[in-house]
């Protein structure tokens, strides 16, 4: 072992952690704000003299302040997964975490396993190892392809992918 700390994985995605911490800074103000017009309209609320608003500001208030965190963080993880999901239907497939696996790999990680949705996180590195349906590609009398694709990278305004596609012989 040559050095103490390998930084030549963050100095190669330099871009996507600046744009990432540009994304939080952007999310951190628009709270921030919307955060200030919420609480004050709450505040007003609470100290209206109409017993009503004051009754609606009150129960809204203690509910928010009763919801215990890790349901408040499951609901937000669960609105954040369903946004950065990738759906594949009508396919057997299978993600795998090693780099560049061969067709028999793939093959092998699909066979016997179909999947009418496939619902996995988009991530750089992750290879997908796709079969497509061998009843449908017989009735259209088409031979049974074998998809591999790797996710080169991932931004907040496109995914590439590398795609190699493969016969599958009977």
């Amino acid at each position: 072992m040559d050095q103490l700390l390998d930084f030549g994985p963050v100095f190669d995605n330099l871009d996507l952690i600046l744009g990432g911490f540009w994304a939080t800074i952007r999310i951190a103000v628009v709270t921030a704000v919307l955060s200030l017009i919420f609480g004050t309209f709450l505040a007003a609320l609470r100290v209206s003299p109409v017993p009503v608003l004051r009754h609606t500001g009150g129960v809204v208030v203690n509910t928010l302040r009763n919801t215990p965190l890790t349901l408040v963080l499951a609901i937000c993880i669960m609105a954040v997964n369903d946004t950065l999901q990738v759906r594949l239907d009508r396919t057997s497939g299978r993600s795998t975490s090693g780099r560049d696996p061969s067709p028999q790999t793939c093959a092998s990680l699909v066979a016997g396993t179909p999947t009418t949705e496939l619902v996995i996180p988009v991530q750089r590195g992750v290879t997908f190892c796709l079969l497509t349906n061998e009843d449908q590609a017989d009735e259209a009398n088409l031979p049974q392809r074998l998809a591999i694709v790797e996710v080169l990278s991932v931004t907040t305004s496109e995914i590439r992918l590398a795609l190699s596609t493969y016969r599958i012989e009977e």
